[in-house]
């Protein structure tokens, strides 16, 4: 698992890899986990946010964070004081 992770294998990359299955696990995996207990209408918005967040393009500080960390360098400085 680690090992995967390290070589930049996320649930994000797995969805954006499978393409339209991709929305279906995610349909899949919101209907089984929050059907019975949510109205219709908010577990269908919850389908279309859940896939959206789980789709998008990494953001650059994401990218950056999860690329410094894997080679484990930090910054010496903040950029903020």
């Amino acid at each position: 698992m680690n090992s995967a992770l390290l070589a930049g294998l996320t649930p994000q990359a797995v969805i954006r890899t499978l393409g339209p299955w991709g929305a279906q696990l995610c349909d899949g995996y919101v209907s089984r986990r929050f059907g019975a207990g949510l109205p219709p209408a908010e577990v269908e918005f919850f389908r279309q946010y859940f896939y959206q967040q789980l789709a998008a393009k990494v953001s650059p500080p994401a990218a950056c964070a999860t690329t410094l960390l894997r080679h484990s360098v930090y910054a010496l400085k903040h950029t903020c004081t």
